[in-house]
């Protein structure tokens, strides 16, 4: 906790106060300026960055028995948290081209050209603190169709495996259904099946679920309460529902989705952009309250 408390205070001051932390760019983390706030690996991801994990700490120590600050990050079964990130891009965008600021699906597989649509996406606050969340990180092995078996987290599951291609209102809907603490399901090659077994490891129960009465309670600890509405799940993309999910730019017909594309980028940022937003100044507050 002194290690957490004492990266986060310099940060703190270094950025000028902590009314400056909710808008703050994570992306400058990879500046030389920022660089004990950054990654301690060689792939940069915010989600992993020695401010995230401090800031994960500081919220939720008292939350959670055993968080501190080495036990959050990468090593797989060796780390008993990973940070991951809220809303992604690549299932919708595609990859983005550095040096171009292109993205793969956007503008190369779509073609779409559009100053509004590209603002929205300048202004969409992906790398700030709100889109980080803290999940546990013990896995199962699986193996796929073509044989090949690898470790699968409720991270990466939410990610790769599952098919839900990371769009979180799939991702925490399931959540619901397994429930927190895990429902007993009867194990099989469900989604729900797979998601319960991962959530109802011993480490990932104790470590974590543990902790939360109910879903309610851990969305409401988590600041994820912005997600519900009326108990339920709040949809993105409130046309389609959740069997017709999720879009990914490479699996689907240009011609049949073209002109219903853009409207569908512009729904995720407006959707994603506020919760994001909303979530970053409830840490703030919450940092204030906890006397920074």
């Amino acid at each position: 906790m002194k290690k957490a408390t004492e990266l986060l205070k310099r940060f703190i001051r270094k950025i000028g106060g902590i009314n400056e932390l909710a808008d703050f760019d994570m992306e400058l983390l990879k500046e030389e300026e920022y660089r004990e706030f950054g990654c301690r690996t060689k792939r940069f991801e915010y989600d992993n960055s020695e401010l995230v994990k401090a800031l994960f700490v500081v919220l939720w120590h008292d939350r959670i028995d055993n968080l501190d600050f080495d036990s959050i990050g990468d090593g797989g079964d060796r780390k008993r948290f990973r940070g991951d990130t809220i809303h992604t891009s690549g299932a919708l965008f595609g990859k983005k081209n550095e040096k171009t600021g292109k993205y793969e699906g956007l503008h190369d597989r779509y073609g779409i050209q559009d100053e509004d649509l590209q603002s929205a996406i300048d202004h969409w606050p992906v790398s700030r603190i709100g889109n980080m969340l803290l999940l546990p990180s013990k896995s199962i092995e699986q193996t796929n169709a073509k044989g090949i078996t690898s470790h699968v987290t409720i991270n990466t599951f939410r990610g790769f495996q599952s098919g839900w291609h990371d769009y979180f209102d799939i991702f925490l809907d399931n959540i619901q259904k397994v429930g927190i603490p895990p429902k007993k399901i009867e194990y099989g090659d469900s989604q729900d099946s797979l998601l319960a077994r991962i959530m109802s490891l011993p480490e990932n129960m104790f470590y974590y679920f543990k902790f939360f009465k109910s879903f309610e309670d851990w969305c409401d600890s988590m600041m994820l309460t912005g997600y519900l509405e009326n108990g339920h799940v709040k949809k993105c993309f409130v046309d389609l529902d959740f069997k017709q999910y999720p879009y990914h730019w490479r699996y689907r017909n240009i011609e049949s989705h073209k002109d219903d594309y853009k409207d569908w980028v512009l729904a995720f940022i407006k959707w994603s952009k506020k919760l994001i937003n909303d979530r970053s100044q409830s840490m703030v507050d919450e940092l204030i309250n906890k006397g920074f």
